[in-house]
């Protein structure tokens, strides 16, 4: 309920304003709105495993065919051309939280 309580305060903030906040924007179209609090409300009660220190077996494949592993501080270069990718650790796809420098 936190999370769908988070999301709900800022419905309706767009990329850009002052209360907007990357985290809410579930479905990620650079705007907070019910498409958001249904993924959320949708995903209640989950849990998962978040990997923060321990990057071994993490690897990137971009739609290039260039494969990376993160670096010592969990950075990716992205191939020039690449419009896609995936994460895996260890053959397996997991979720990953992506910021662009």
């Amino acid at each position: 309920m936190v999370d769908i309580g988070f999301i709900s305060k800022i419905v309706g903030s767009n990329e850009g304003q002052s209360n907007w906040d990357y985290m809410a924007d579930v479905f990620p179209d650079r705007k907070i709105d019910m498409k958001d609090a249904g993924w959320a409300a949708k995903n209640f009660g989950k849990k998962g495993t978040y990997i923060e220190n321990d990057l071994s077996g993490v690897t990137v494949t971009f739609d290039t065919g260039d494969i990376s592993s993160p670096d010592d501080v969990g950075f990716v270069a992205i191939p020039q051309n690449a419009t896609g990718f995936t994460v895996k650790r260890n053959g397996n796809t997991i979720g990953a939280l992506i910021t662009f420098w």
